[in-house]
């Protein structure tokens, strides 16, 4: 796998089969999600992602905390914070987080015949390979995102259809130790790309973005089958985490196996902004408890 701090290391291993991810520590992932353009604040020994204005959550969504030891920004005052907390301790409300657990397990013979055919059809046109070039990815990835963006709508990160921005960004990423920056190659035309670390014993899946042609052709399965199956033989983490839990039925990850994992949480809200929220957005509100989607 490849590593930024290590590209003349590895950049020529082909086989997934012994790709490693390093422990990128935390410091390398409050970073990276700086460069995302998200508003991370540190309150003593505990960093926040600012959800919302004024309402925090932890950077590392599935960290638990005990309440007697919370330290919260001082303008959650203003809003509030949600946060997993350990067992046996009182809780008010849910965190719902899509996960793969038994990440050792996982082989292609697991995945149903869908997921499986969607997996052989991309191996025709695609091959995942590290990426060592921070100028390639500048100039070939800008125009993928471009694409992505067009046919998403995607809000978060949008500050990079800017292509000037989109170099500065690209040349950053480069320049932290322990990222996984794959490519999903046609030949040498870039159609995709993945971006993971691991902290501790769990691999974060942080970015993937592909073009609408890619997509058709299946790259998003193969992407992820080989980072999946990569992870198996390497080891080295529990589990992967991929975001929050969207429900059983339109969810990417959980038709391919993914898990909902429930934290039991602490959900503090000023009061103004409470009744405000429950007020204006109830569904938001409903969602913040941990209320799961419906399922129909």
């Amino acid at each position: 796998m490849l590593l930024a701090a290590e590209q003349s290391v590895i950049a020529n291993m082909s086989n997934p089969d012994v790709w490693r991810w390093p422990d990128a520590g935390l410091d390398t992932f409050e970073r990276y999600n700086r460069l995302l353009g998200d508003h991370v604040v540190v309150a003593g020994a505990m960093r926040w992602r600012q959800v919302r204005p004024f309402f925090f959550a932890p950077l590392l969504p599935y960290e638990r905390r005990s309440t007697a030891s919370l330290e919260a920004p001082p303008s959650a005052l203003w809003g509030g914070v949600q946060y997993a907390i350990p067992e046996g301790e009182a809780s008010n409300s849910w965190i719902n987080l899509s996960m793969f657990l038994q990440v050792g397990e996982y082989s292609l013979a697991k995945l149903d015949y869908n997921r499986r055919r969607q997996v052989r059809l991309a191996q025709r046109h695609f091959e995942i390979r590290p990426i060592a070039d921070p100028l390639l990815f500048a100039r070939q990835a800008y125009p993928v995102y471009r694409d992505f963006y067009r046919r998403t709508q995607y809000e978060y990160g949008a500050q990079r259809r800017n292509a000037a921005f989109f170099e500065t960004w690209s040349d950053s990423i480069f320049r932290l130790p322990g990222l996984a920056i794959l490519g999903g190659f046609r030949g040498d035309e870039l159609g995709g790309v993945s971006i993971s670390m691991r902290v501790e014993d769990v691999l974060l899946y942080t970015t993937f973005f592909c073009d609408t042609e890619s997509m058709r052709q299946n790259l998003p399965d193969l992407m992820l089958h080989t980072v999946r199956s990569a992870l198996a033989h390497s080891g080295e983490a529990r589990a992967m985490y991929v975001g929050g839990y969207k429900g059983r039925k339109d969810d990417f990850y959980t038709l391919r196996g993914a898990e909902c994992v429930r934290l039991p949480a602490r959900l503090r809200l000023n009061p103004l902004a409470k009744r405000l929220l429950k007020w204006v957005r109830p569904n938001a509100y409903e969602r913040l408890l941990g209320q799961l989607p419906r399922e129909e």
